[in-house]
């Protein structure tokens, strides 16, 4: 409410209503006056509006010019400032600090309006300042007090266009004004809320503080300062003090304030602790102030004494105070430092140290953070000495009226704690301070002397399941003088403590030991482990349990070298430990935890109580099963090499091969492919053919093999009928499913080679898919044809080979429906003759649905664009093309509901940027691409994202982006539009986007988890969008290095080099003109020109090269002698001269010789072009030129010496008659005739000559010569590698003609490419005695280098010991100094080296006994010996990141009188060597260098090889042969070419692949042949690969004994099955019989009887038994005309071929219906069984009979061959493949070879011992109950139709019965298969 007309006569008043609180006034002004105001305030507020002064409403119209005014007197910060604004004139003033000290300020503010100097004055300080607004503003002009009615208001304002104030809180007295009278009056308050009057004291009312608190009055309430008094809380009315312990890692974080500007300038401040520890050093507060000037008040406890800093500025000392001493006795003691304006008091228990602040500044300005304890990675600074937090006990905490402790307890915001877990109140004894391994890689390396025994223990902690705890090395002496070097691990493995105990790494078989103790540790719960070693044997105890090792029989020693948490062998950087380690004694020292976390051997440690949490346990964010670890930063996983980001979801490889085309990669070769994407399935392995041209487009193929054989004979005679299962090379089912489906397409090539064998696709022969479907054409659309000629479709039948001629014959074709690829499977029936021969192609597939490149459009203006609906899921992926470096593509606009937005353009020619704007968040990142984005080429641009990564690609470049917390979700868009290609005009104004829009092409654009075809959307409203890619420049049209620029419509060729190139398409190339010069003295061309006499006038263009120094390359002159000539000298210079009338004009243009590339004589093409330019010449030498400002002018008097006068010479003189002859001009090329000059003809090459637009054939020219001298060609002979090894080349140009120069190298050969070699077989040696130079005597840098290739040896001593292999051994003859390099028992190579005393060993711990090549280098310089090994592709390129070395530190004794090396082992005893063996492999390339300074260089196999007399060749023959291929050399020293660019992509290799060749899995009998006939032979193309089988020679002896037992084997078995069989067949006959004939059971109640009764009509079905039963017929035909076909039906099989209708119910003949319950059924087959009986002693022809009598009434005529006919029989999902009854045919089931006279009783066993499995059909769905009987497949009667097989003839087949006759003997037939057998007949009656 507001109160008028109150009278304020030096009154004070009370404002203690924030928001409300408000005085105001209408000063009477008049305009021109002085303005004149005063007030007291008193306030504990930092800020505060004291008074405002504004207009109130007024015209604007009458004053025009004034639209703004305000003058503000206010507090921040505890200062004075006063403001002043005039319209855009605005001034501010500051003075006073500290302002808000509850004590009485006077303010005085004044204006001199005529002159614009504003005074302002607090207390006794005063400043002045000349408004500007009364200067360049008008202000005195604008200012119309007098019209103007205005508002003084104090406290707070209400002007409504005012600044942010706060309001003041306090109280404000004495407020006056000066009237236009210049008297100063008190205000006339004429509006004031919320205030009382007085200056309110409210603890001298109502004083609440206890226990002799003292009560502070802050105007709107009161609080207790309770220092002092030993009570706390908010009326000090509750015991204290709080106390709080501190364990070295944790501290207290007080907020001084929140925000900025209520920083604090204090003159005013106490701060007091009481403290109590046990420990010397410590910090106890740290608070400091970096703004406006430095400030600090720092106390620690260091040595055990106090040491307190107090600063106020930047360039002044600091106070320091020293006090106290002993201060870590455990007691309490009393710190309280007092600041009263420019005094210091530092009181310490009872005494106190006092001094006076010197600085201009005595105000403390703190930053918000106060520390005290201790703080978060402390480092030294000003005022603070020691870094480690305190550890002890700490009270009485204050800071001013603050209780530090007590608002911490009672969890106010201002106190937080921090660095462990929990605070611990109260003051208890430290007991043990946890170290903590924050993550991977943290360590702790702990030194203590070597010593032989060692003692560590200590307690830890971890959820890790595999973790290295502790590592140290091992030493041992070897006996020898040398070491053996081991070490000593403990690990957390599975869960569980390992203890790995490798004394030695030089055997691994002599002692290593492995141990773990079965009890989980990683149960974040603390166990206590200890470790010793002690009489070089370890023993570890964890917790209670322990286990121990074997003594090693040496003794041992440790390096000293502690390393806890991590090693120093090789280890995933995930090994590392992750948990605490607390109570760490080593030696028996305990170790500190908070001393040696300050120090360097604390890697990454940290002290925080053991915060351990398995988040793990709760929050798995892991995919792609890569391993969860929990650390302190929350859940880390472990990716695969596969998988990256966070989650490891975001797959490192493209889909397919043609991704990795589309975004650049043209290399065919093996790539890794991840067909899923971020999907469950692994990476593989595939071949990629780049380039391949499919309707018209380039495409990346993806071609996977398998491992069906080429040309595999899969009919014959004698042959059963068979099936086939293909594997595909590194494929699984999913993966070739995902690589199908992705593609474009795919194809899949089949070819069936005939002799009179029909193939009947799907009759005879079908396929099945990876998808289970039955595939029954060849490159055909229909079903049941093969890919006929269209104008003699197959010759009338369905395939060619359908016709049985008895020519061979063949059908293919490529399968494409990619649902039905790839074939994994063949099933063939056989024919009764012929021969059939199979070839499948590899699957090979390209494209991809995501990126239909007939689906593109084209953007020809930078204005076009396509609007679409914002981004709202999934990733995003795009193709551009463009020849654009700046260039939006994409641009998401943010929505009504956000400001979200992201933008993708092109910024650069190689430089992709991206920014999102999320939240107001800006992500902004560029990617680099070294592909040009600018020259016509596709860029594939992908964003993926999930909820903690956001990874960016640019073709294969790609970044990963980890994204904050802060961002829940990446894609939120809301309602914005996304928009391609560009922005509109008004958008793009809007959004300040000023890129232009792309031009160029789109394609295969993704969003919201679909493919957009961009196409659709084009309408005729859009200009400059259109459908395809007008592309002109792809294939680039333009030849021989031309740019092509795109008009995107059409385009323009910008040749390579316009000098030489030329045509619409730079198609033509003058360079291909090129002639070899001999450099004989005739080896010149000469050209009569006459017809073109304005050669000496125009333009010459031509290139040259050469090795010579001078050479004359071009003369030319007319019958006036005028005259042209260019020449090389000193192969640095071009030389050009000329006439000018008659003075020679001579210049040049020279390069730096120094180095031989800038040399023009280095062999390669240097062009020259001189120029015409005005008339004058402009001299071009490769990237050089001049301007000659001479003209060529020619002579008008004819002269034999025309140019005597001249200053330069002439240098070609050729005869000049004493008459001027007729005219003519010549032209002379690579020289002249003898004796016209001292110019040398060129021996090099000359190209491309042209002058003026004359181009001048050299090569007719050459064709004509007849000396011999020229040859009309000029190839380079010394390309690339064309010497090896380092051999030099001499280029000889010609026809590529070339020498090498093998001298310098180990090399001989025409291209050095024989390689000095040996081959060792462990029996050989060669030995090379030399002697070398004095001065190589002794040395102390020797060299060793060889190749070696080797699989190492398994030779074993007497003792039973593994040998190690000598390979070379360099030896002194006079004493035993020697060099030995060896190999390891586990492929090591270790370097064994005597110099005087000692002998020493250096390992490299890896095995190169795998039969790869690999180079040996030892060097040693002095104290330092080095060996590295390097291992060589097959290419013999080296492998870089292979390369393994050893390196080692000893004392320097000279390898003295080396006169003897040993290639491929040792001869003679030596003392020194044992447990050797000569080697095994082959060596090459042997070099010893007596020392680094020495020319010597001994080749023992060169010189092997060239003669040498002091070789001698021990034991068994030396052949040569290769320990690398020789395809690339490893030095060049004629001049490189560009190599090829070279990647991780192209450089993977295939993984080795063991699939066995696809076999043939019997399904039949194999068919007698009917007619035998004798096949030609069938040429067919095969795989060249051939297998060498090597076979020992046997003796006669042992071949009869093994097939006499194998043999005995087998009758053996045949024996004992048969009796089983009868055993078991007389079982079943009794147990049927029984129950036929002795059970008493209703034969009208079938066994699932129901209510009501069956009807006397039903027919028993098969869900209405309790036991499988066969199958006794085949099914009724439907007869279906051929086009009806079903080419993808699941899991079915084709109809047998010319089955006719057979009813297939048990047919009662007794009461003339079918049978309807099972005591029928077993009755039918009893009277059968009776028949058979009767019948089976008749003659063959009655026996026929009978089988014709075997079909009962109402079975139907049986119409199919049953000899011939052998198509499978489906039920439902179950086939019968002629087998016994319920034969399951499982893939790993081995080839069944029967001939026609198998045994029956063999296949009778077969098919009972197969019936009681388990089917392993994946369609049936009869399971063996394990009962006497089978459980009869139950179905639903609504089902049985349902459940009816599909086949590619009869969609809807007869239903099948099947009953059980087990045990019923079925008549045998010569002519019948087991599962065709049919029952007896019934006997007539």
């Amino acid at each position: 409410m507001w109160i008028k007309g109150i009278s304020a006569q030096s009154n004070a008043w009370t404002l203690n209503n924030p928001s409300v609180s408000y005085i105001g006034f209408s000063p009477q002004y008049s305009t021109g006056q002085n303005q004149h105001l005063q007030l007291k305030f008193r306030t504990r507020q930092s800020n505060g509006l004291l008074f405002h002064h504004h207009f109130q409403e007024y015209n604007k119209d009458e004053f025009p010019l004034l639209y703004h005014y305000q003058l503000y007197a206010e507090l921040r910060q505890g200062y004075l400032r006063v403001g002043h604004q005039v319209n855009q004139y605005s001034q501010l003033a500051t003075l006073g600090q500290g302002l808000n000290d509850d004590k009485w300020h006077t303010l005085n503010w004044f204006l001199d309006s005529k002159d614009g100097l504003m005074v302002v004055s607090v207390d006794d300080l005063s400043t002045n300042i000349t408004l500007e607004a009364f200067g360049w503003g008008q202000g005195r002009e604008i200012l119309q007090w007098s019209l103007l009615p205005s508002t003084i208001s104090y406290g707070a304002t209400n002007a409504s266009n005012s600044q942010e104030f706060f309001h003041f809180i306090g109280c404000l007295s004495d407020m006056k004004y000066e009237r236009e009278d210049s008297i100063l009056i008190d205000i006339p308050i004429q509006t004031i809320a919320g205030i009382t009057r007085g200056c309110n004291d409210l603890c001298a009312d109502n004083n609440q503080c206890q226990n002799g608190g003292k009560c502070i009055n802050m105007y709107t309430r009161t609080k207790c300062d309770c220092f002092g008094t030993n009570y706390e809380g908010n009326r000090c009315d509750s015991k204290g003090p709080t106390t709080m312990t501190f364990r070295g890692y944790e501290w207290i974080q007080y907020k001084l304030y929140d925000k900025k500007e209520d920083r604090l300038f204090s003159d005013k401040n106490r701060i007091s602790l009481e403290f109590k520890t046990g420990r010397g050093s410590g910090v106890l507060l740290y608070a400091v102030g970096g703004t406006p000037y430095h400030t600090h008040v720092t106390a620690s406890i260091h040595g055990g004494k106090l040491h307190t800093s107090i600063s106020f500025g930047d360039h002044v000392s600091d106070l320091e105070f020293n006090m106290g001493l002993g201060l870590d006795d455990n007691r309490w003691h009393n710190l309280t430092i007092v600041h009263i304006k420019r005094s210091m008091y530092v009181y310490l228990n009872d005494k106190v140290e006092e001094q006076q602040v010197t600085a201009d500044q005595y105000f403390l300005s703190l930053d918000p953070n106060v520390y005290i304890g201790g703080g978060h990675n402390f480092v030294e600074t000003r005022g603070l000495q020691i870094t480690q937090s305190f550890v002890g006990c700490l009270r009485n905490v204050y800071f001013n009226d603050v209780s530090v402790l007590h608002n911490l307890k009672t969890g106010k915001k201002n106190c937080e704690y921090q660095g462990g877990r929990s605070a611990q109140y109260g003051c208890d004894p430290i007991q043990e301070i946890p170290i903590t391994f924050p993550m991977a890689g943290s360590m702790l390396r702990w030194d203590v002397p070597k010593n032989d025994n060692l003692s560590v223990s200590f307690r830890f902690r971890t959820v890790r399941e595999m973790a290295i705890l502790f590592s140290v090395e091992l030493l041992a002496r070897d006996g020898f003088g040398g070491y053996e070097y081991g070490y000593l691990e403990v690990w957390v493995k599975e869960g569980k403590p390992f203890l790995s105990f490798v004394p030695s790494t030089r055997n691994r078989k002599s002692f290593r030991e492995n141990q773990s103790i079965p009890a989980l540790v990683n149960n974040s719960q603390w166990h206590t482990l200890n470790l010793t070693l002690h009489s070089s044997q370890a023993k570890l105890k964890v917790d209670q349990s322990s286990i121990r090792t074997n003594v090693y029989r040496k003794p041992l020693e440790h390096r000293g070298k502690l390393i806890f948490g991590f090693g120093l062998r090789g280890y995933k950087r995930t090994d590392g430990f992750v948990g605490c380690i607390e109570g760490l004694v080593v030696q028996g020292v305990k170790v500190d935890p908070i001393k040696i976390t300050e120090t360097e051997a604390a890697v990454g440690l940290r002290l925080d109580g053991c915060n351990l949490k398995d988040y793990c346990s709760n929050n798995n964010i892991c995919e792609h099963d890569s391993i969860c670890l929990s650390d302190w930063n929350g859940v880390q996983c472990d990716c695969s090499e596969h998988y990256e980001g966070k989650a490891c979801h975001f797959p490192k490889y493209p889909k397919t091969c043609d991704d990795y085309f589309q975004s650049g990669r043209n290399i065919s070769g093996v790539y890794i492919v991840d067909l899923d994407g971020s999907g469950p399935l692994e990476p593989t392995y595939v071949h990629c053919e780049m380039g391949e041209l499919h309707d018209d487009n380039e495409y990346g193929e993806t071609v996977i093999e398998h491992n069906f054989q080429a040309n595999t004979t899969i009919r014959k005679n004698n042959y059963a009928d068979r099936q086939y299962h293909l594997l595909y090379r590194g494929m699984s089912t999913g993966q070739l499913s995902a690589l199908t489906t992705d593609s474009a397409a795919c194809k899949q090539q089949v070819q069936y080679y005939c002799y009179q064998s029909p193939l009947r696709l799907g009759k005879r022969t079908w396929f099945k898919a990876a998808n289970g479907e039955i595939v029954d054409y060849i490159g055909s659309d229909r079903a049941g044809f093969c890919d006929c000629n269209q104008q003699d479709m197959c010759q009338g039948e369905r395939c060619y080979c359908d016709h049985g001629k008895d020519v061979w014959k063949h059908d293919k074709g490529f399968n494409t429906i990619k649902k039905q690829l790839p074939l994994t499977e063949v099933t063939v029936l056989q024919n009764t003759q012929g021969e059939g021969k199979l070839s499948i192609g590899p699957l090979k597939c390209w494209g991809s649905v995501h990126v239909p490149l007939d689906k593109s459009i084209t953007f020809i203006k930078s204005s076009s664009y396509i609007m679409l609906h914002s981004w709202k899921k999934g990733d995003l992926r795009i193709n551009i093309k463009t020849d654009q470096t700046d260039a939006l593509i994409l641009y998401q606009t943010p929505g009504k509901g956000n400001s979200n937005s992201f933008y993708v353009k092109i910024i650069s020619a190689n430089e992709v940027q991206f920014r999102f704007k999320l939240g107001g968040k800006i992500i902004l990142e560029t990617l680099y691409t070294p592909k040009p984005l600018d020259v016509g080429d596709w860029h594939t641009i992908i964003v993926e994202h999930d909820k903690y990564n956001l990874r960016l690609a640019v073709d294969q470049k790609r970044l990963l982006f980890n994204l904050k917390s802060h961002i829940t979700q990446l894609i939120d868009f809301s309602d914005g539009i996304l928009y391609i290609g560009g922005l509109p005009d008004g958008i793009a104004s809007e959004l300040g986007e000023t890129s232009p829009g792309l031009t160029g092409c789109v394609r295969g654009f993704v969003y919201n988890n679909k493919v957009k075809d961009l196409t659709r959307l084009i309408d005729s409203s859009m200009t400059g969008v259109t459908s395809d890619c007008m592309s002109s420049c792809w294939p680039n049209p333009c030849r021989n290095g031309g740019v092509c620029e795109e008009r995107w419509g059409s385009y323009n060729c910008v040749c390579a080099n316009k000098w030489v190139h030329y045509g619409e398409n730079c198609e033509r190339d003058i360079n291909l003109d090129a002639v070899t010069f001999s450099g004989e003295e005739t080896g010149y061309l000469r050209l009569d020109m006459t017809e073109y006499p304005q050669v000496l006038d125009q333009t010459i263009i031509f290139s040259f090269r050469t090795f010579q120094q001078d050479a004359l390359l071009l003369y030319a002159h007319d019958h006036m002698n005028n005259f042209i000539q260019v020449e090389l000298q000193q192969g640095t210079t071009i030389t050009v001269s000329y006439n000018n009338f008659n003075q020679v004009i001579r210049e040049n243009i020279r390069f730096d010789g120094r180095r031989r590339e800038d040399r023009l004589n280095d062999g390669k093409w240097k062009q020259v072009i001189a120029q015409i330019v005005d008339g004058n010449t402009n001299l071009i030498v490769e990237d050089k030129s001049t301007l000659i400002y001479f003209k060529r002018i020619k002579l008008q008097k004819y002269s034999t010496i025309p140019y005597k006068q001249s200053p330069v010479p002439e240098s070609v003189f050729l005869h000049r008659p004493p008459e001027q002859p007729d005219p003519f001009v010549h032209l002379y090329i690579g020289g002249v005739p003898k004796r016209a000059t001292t110019l040398p003809t060129i021996k090099g090459c000359m190209r491309g000559l042209k002058i003026g637009d004359r181009i001048v054939s050299l090569k007719d020219k050459a064709l004509l010569d007849k000396s011999g001298e020229l040859t009309p060609a000029c190839e380079t002979g010394c390309i690339k590698d064309r010497c090896l090894n380092g051999g030099y080349c001499t280029e000889e140009w010609k026809s590529g003609q070339y020498t090498c120069d093998c001298g310098e190298t180990d090399y001989s050969g025409q291209q050095c490419q024989i390689e000095p070699s040996a081959k060792f077989d462990g029996d050989g040696v060669l030995e090379h005695k030399f002697l070398l130079p004095s001065t190589s005597q002794r040395s102390l840098s020797e060299q060793l280098s060889f190749m070696f290739t080797t699989n190492g040896t398994k030779a074993k001593s007497e003792d039973g010991d593994i040998l190690q292999m000598a390979m070379i051994y360099v030896r002194s003859s006079k004493n035993k100094d020697y060099i030995l390099a060896k190999m390891d028992y586990d492929g090591s190579v270790i370097i064994e080296t005597k110099q005087e005393i000692g002998i020493y060993r250096m390992k490299v711990p890896q095995n190169f006994a795998n039969g790869k090549p690999h180079e040996l280098k030892y060097r040693r310089d002095g104290t330092d010996m080095y060996v590295t090994v390097t291992p060589y592709t097959d290419k013999g390129l080296p492998i870089l990141d292979g390369i393994q070395e050893a390196t080692m530190n000893y004392p320097a004794f000279d390898l003295d009188e080396i006169d003897m090396i040993y290639v491929g082992g040792v001869i003679g005893e030596n003392d020194d060597l044992y447990n050797l063996v000569n080697f095994t492999g082959c060596i090459s390339n042997v070099v010893y260098v007596p020392s680094k300074t020495s020319l010597e260089r001994i080749r023992t196999l060169k010189d092997l090889y060239n003669g040498g007399a002091d070789i001698t060749s021990w034991g068994k023959n030396i052949t040569s042969c290769s320990a690398k291929q020789l395809t690339a050399s490893r030095i060049q020293n004629t001049p490189k070419t560009t190599d090829n660019e070279f990647n991780d992509y192209e450089m993977v290799t295939m993984p080795a692949w063991n699939a066995k060749s696809a076999e043939a899995v019997i399904i039949g009998l194999p068919v007698v042949p009917v007619v035998i006939t004798t096949t030609p032979s069938l040429v067919i193309p095969t795989n060249n690969t051939l297998t060498l089988i090597h076979s020992n020679t046997v003796d006669s002896l042992t071949i009869v004994i093994a097939v006499s037992i194998i043999a005995s084997s087998l009758i053996l078995a045949i024996i004992i099955a048969f009796l089983l069989i009868r055993r078991r067949k007389r079982k079943r006959e009794y147990d049927v019989k029984e129950k036929m004939f002795d059970a008493d059971f209703d034969v009208k109640v079938p066994l699932n009887h129901v209510d009501p009764p069956i009807p006397a009509d039903h027919l028993a079905k098969l869900d209405e038994f309790s036991m499988v039963s066969a199958t006794l017929g085949p099914r009724m035909r439907n007869h279906v005309s051929a086009d009806q076909v079903n080419r993808n039906s699941h899991g079915s099989f084709p109809m047998i071929d010319d089955e006719t209708a057979f009813n297939n119910t048990i047919y009662n003949k007794r009461k003339n219906r079918p049978a309807s319950s099972i005591s029928e059924v077993l009755e039918e087959l009893e009277r059968r069984q009776k028949t058979k009986e009767e019948v089976k002693n008749e003659s063959e022809d009655v026996c026929k009979t009978d089988i014709d009598l075997n079909r009962a009434h109402g079975e139907g005529e049986l119409e199919w061959d049953p000899q011939v006919d052998k198509a499978p029989l489906t039920y439902g999902e179950i086939t019968f493949f002629d087998t016994p009854l319920l034969l399951s045919i499982p893939d790993n089931l081995e080839e069944l070879e029967m001939s026609a006279s198998s045994s029956i009783v063999s296949l009778e066993k077969k098919e009972e011992d197969l019936a009681t499995e388990d089917s392993g059909n994946p369609n049936s769905n009869g399971e063996y109950n394990g009962d006497s009987g089978y459980e009869a497949e139950s179905r639903p009667e609504g089902m049985e139709d349902e459940a009816t097989p599909d086949t590619t003839i009869d969609d809807s087949p007869q239903k099948m019965y099947m009953y059980d006759i087990s045990g019923v003997d079925l008549q045998p037939s010569p002519n019948l298969s087991v599962h065709q057998k049919l029952l007896p007949a019934e006997p007539n009656v």
